[in-house]
């Protein structure tokens, strides 16, 4: 909530609600501000976890960083960066109030489009229901697809 005010009142200084390309660009650092300190949280114990053996021991193999990042590192994190996937993306999919507060007409996230189905006088429940079931679908899906890392990712950085 204390995000919203400066961020829109930035977003007019700016120009943001005239230009798509700006706009998309502050929406994109408004979900970022919510998610990226609930990622940094959850992978730090993740990659904590990681034994520096093994990477001393890729590296006597005549790794180079990245090669020893992407074959030892990124397997062993790999369930908690499913946790920090699905997480974000749910927490943001589902964020309404930055969203109403800073898109324009052309830049409308789905959760605020649905909101037009409820009018002052008269709602559209049907409309509604049926906008609600699609907008849901992706966080179901990518929770149906990473289910087999969350459960190992939700509890893999809880015991030390």
């Amino acid at each position: 909530m204390l995000f919203v005010l400066p961020l829109f009142v930035l977003s007019v200084e700016i120009g943001a609600p005239s230009n798509n390309g700006l706009n998309f660009a502050l929406l994109v650092v408004a979900h970022l501000i919510i998610t990226l300190p609930l990622c940094i949280w959850l992978l730090v114990p993740f990659f904590e976890e990681i034994p520096v053996s093994l990477e001393e021991a890729a590296m006597l193999d005549g790794c180079t960083v990245w090669q020893r990042f992407r074959h030892v590192v990124l397997p062993l994190a790999l369930p908690g960066l499913s946790v920090a996937v699905t997480l974000s993306f749910i927490f943001s999919w589902n964020y309404f109030l930055f969203a109403l507060a800073l898109a324009n007409a052309d830049t409308l996230p789905l959760p605020v489009i649905a909101f037009n189905f409820i009018g002052q006088g008269a709602s559209d429940y049907g409309g509604l229901m049926a906008a609600s079931t699609l907008i849901s679908l992706p966080a179901l899906l990518l929770t149906i697809f990473a289910q087999r890392w969350l459960v190992r990712g939700l509890t893999g950085g809880a015991v030390k």
